[in-house]
This record gives structure tokens, sequence and C-alpha cells, in this order.
């Protein structure tokens, strides 16, 4: 048989091990694993020069399409498009502000995903507020939408019972992502801060303590604990957080956790340099946060790693330096994640190459209902790869990247490891920095959990 594609000249992670092989693709599916002589006849020959091919990077966590509230700053053209560059195969997109909680507002935002696509994609519900937000539920998840988005803070804060009431609905079926931070705690310091009259930028680290995050994690687990429910604690910054989500693991509360690579790389010694350009929520830790994390992505307590992504201008956040309350909260990063992982994580010892495609891509696609089309390398899988040279250094900068933010909160930073080839279903999306993907070419990844 002759088949589509064969891959040689390179290395394969698979299994947790890097093996010599190459790849046979056909219509767009893994359909050999095997060393040079093993592989078919092919019509095209793709040549990786000695580069090691993973599972493609899938972000469950990127804020990319809101025409109401982003305008033109980012959709899913530009985004994916940066995503495919860095090394992502897939994503799965978080509501921003405008709420996507009916079937009408998913299908809009569907239909703009296929027009404008570069790589797969599926799509989380949020904002959930109230208890009125929940009676479309059923429609949702018969559109393959499974996971929904709520906050235990402001600006989109829900109460105790409308969070009980949601994991109770999604039993067996869905799974709740949470922003945990304590409400009141929040809310109280930073009200105690702007009346001491603080403007400048500790003043928001300051304003969301390590101990709202901590808090809330550990009630939201014990109502995921009581409705035998799933639940996934987004952008988990603090140790005191992966304490919590270790001890939930150990008592089999079906709960996973994110952190983002923002918190891998900086602490509130690098916010007094950055200001304003580190402000998100929840804010920059301490260096013990810091490491903590990185040992629970090895340890498997925090289960994955995502972007967070929120496109902003630096015209929004030099205001930040006179009034750090009048910047937006949110960083660019969807197309860093995974050089970041790679660079800091694998280069410096913190974790193996199969520890990154474990946070990367595996982990992401089992939790989110991707597996095992998406994120891993196996006969039958789609053929969604990246291939990367984990010698090459060079400096991020923003303007060698390819999103609509001219900024990123990398700025100047040396890494070592670049992404030189981004395939989607046997489709060479990106190559040695140059595009050949098209959008449109994203297809919407319906998911359905059980159990």
């Amino acid at each position: 048989m002759v088949v589509d594609i064969v891959i040689s000249d390179c290395k394969v992670l698979m299994n947790g091990e890097v093996i010599e092989a190459g790849l046979a693709i056909n219509k767009g599916k893994i359909v050999g694993i095997s060393k040079g002589p093993g592989l078919p006849p092919a019509d095209e020959k793709i040549k990786l020069k000695g580069r090691i091919v993973m599972a493609g990077g899938i972000d469950v966590h990127p804020h990319i399409f809101d025409r109401e509230f982003l305008g033109d700053r980012e959709d899913f053209e530009s985004a994916t498009l940066a995503a495919a560059m860095g090394g992502l195969t897939a994503i799965v997109e978080m509501p921003t502000w405008t709420a996507c909680l009916s079937k009408e507002r998913m299908e809009f935002k569907l239909g703009e995903g296929k027009k404008k696509s570069y790589i797969d994609f599926g799509l989380h519900s949020g904002n959930v507020r109230a208890l009125d937000d929940l009676k479309n539920i059923d429609a949702l998840i018969s559109m393959g939408i499974c996971s929904f988005k709520a906050f235990t803070c402001a600006p989109y804060f829900a109460e105790d019972f409308t969070l009980l009431s949601l994991l109770d609905q999604l039993r067996n079926r869905g799974i709740l992502l949470l922003h945990s931070e304590n409400e009141s705690i929040v809310e109280n310091e930073t009200e105690k801060l702007r009346r001491q009259g603080r403007k400048d930028p500790a003043a928001h680290h300051e304003s969301r303590p390590n101990i709202a995050e901590e808090e809330a994690i550990s009630r939201i687990s014990i109502f995921a604990n009581r409705t035998n429910s799933k639940l996934h604690i987004v952008h988990m910054s603090t140790a005191w957080g992966k304490e919590v989500v270790e001890e939930g693991k150990r008592r089999s509360i079906d709960i996973s956790a994110e952190t983002c690579p923002h918190y891998l790389v900086y602490t509130k010694k690098d916010a007094e340099r950055l200001g304003p350009y580190l402000k998100m929520n929840p804010p920059i830790r301490d260096a013990e946060d810091r490491e903590a994390l990185w040992r629970g992505l090895k340890d498997g307590t925090v289960d994955m790693i995502a972007s967070d992504h929120y496109p902003t201008f630096r015209e929004q956040r030099e205001k930040g330096w006179d009034d750090i309350w009048d910047v937006p909260a949110g960083l660019p990063g969807i197309e860093t994640m995974f050089v970041i992982l790679i660079s800091e994580g694998f280069s410096r010892g913190r974790l193996s190459l199969a520890d990154i495609s474990r946070v990367m891509s595996e982990n992401p696609a089992r939790r989110f209902g991707l597996y095992p089309k998406k994120g891993v390398i196996r006969i039958g899988a789609d053929a969604d790869l990246v291939a990367v040279d984990v010698e090459k250094e060079w400096e991020v900068r923003s303007d060698v990247l390819h999103q609509r933010s001219d900024w990123t909160p990398f700025e100047g930073l040396r890494v070592r490891g670049s992404v030189e080839m981004t395939m989607v279903r046997g489709q060479v999306v990106s190559m040695e920095g140059e595009l050949y993907g098209k959008p449109g070419f994203g297809e919407f990844l319906p998911r359905y959990l059980k159990g």
C-alpha cells in the first residue's frame, strides 16, 4: 500500500520513550510506526533532520473569540495561527466576557471556528453565574460541549448553591472548570489597598493572597466529592492549592488542575521589574510556589499546562505603572507555552520529554474527551504531531511571534528548544518557521464525558 506521507530521519516520543523510528500517515491517521526499512512507500516524504517528534500540544484554556468584548483584538484565525506556530494542534476555547450559555451562541462561535481556525478546536461553555444559566446544559452537552466555566470571585461570581447545582447536573456527563479565588478575601483586600491610596503594581499581587486560592479550591473540592462530579481547577498558582488538589486525589475526588507557563517562570520579584506586564488573576507568587508547581507537574498532582491566553496591547499595559487598577488582567501566551516548557522544564532537568508530552498532550486529551484520537502517538490516532529541536537557542521577542498582541511577558528571555514542524491530521501547518496551513482547515471537536 502507498500511504500519503512518511516521516523519517527523526526520533519519536511514544509510550514514554524516545526511539529511532519513522511514521506512516494515511488519510490523516497514523498507520505505521517503524524504523526506515519497515516504512511503506509514500506519495510524500518528510525528513526531519534528527528532530524529535511528539504528540501535538493541546491548550484547554485560551481566550480567543469574543467579538462583542475583544473586537478585532483576537479571533480564531489569529490565535490558532499563533498556536500552530508554537506547536499546538488543538485547543478548547474558553469564554471571555460574553456569556456562552445557549445553543445559539455556541453555534455562532462554532461557525466562526470552522471558517477561520488553522487547527482543530473544541469549545467550553460559561461563565455560569446563576441558577438560570443551567437551563441549557442538556442542549449544550448534546452539541459535544461538556465543560462549563465558573468563578468563585468577580467578575463572574457564582454563589455556592449555583456551583453545587451545576456540579450535580454535570455528574457522569460533564466537568466544571473553576477559577478559584475567595471573593470576600479578594474584595476586602482590594478595598483596603485602595483606601490606602495604593496604585503601584505590587498592590495587585497583595490584593489576592495565596489563602484566597487555597480556600476556594478546598471548598469546591468538598462540593465535587459530595456530588461525585468532575472538577478542574484552572490556572492554579500556589503551593497551597497544589496541596489541596493532592489531598483530593488521595481521597479519590475526581479533581484535576492546570497551571500556566508564567507561574513557572516568574515570581513576585520579577513583578517588581515588569509591573503591569505581569498582571493576571491569580497573580504571580513566590519562588516556593513556583517550585511546588514544577514538582506537581512531575509527580502528577498538576495534570496539565494551559496558556490562559488573553490578548492585550502595550498601550493598555503602560497605564498600569501609574494605576495598576486601570489595567486588564491577562497575558498573551498561546504561542510560547510549548517552548517555555521545553526550555524551563526539559533543558533545566525539571521534566523529561515524556513528562512534557503528558502535561501538554495526553492529559488534556484524556481529561477533556479527546483521547485517544488526540494527545498520543499510536496507530489509529490523528496525525497531530510536533517536531522539536531541543538544542536550538533563541530569544523570545514579540516581533517574531504571530499573535496580534504586540508584546509577550517573556520578552528577551533566552530559551533552548524550538518548534520546527506542526502537523494537524497529516497536514503540515508550519515548517521551520514558515506557514503552510490555511484558515478553515481546523475541525470542530465534539466532546462527550462519561463516568
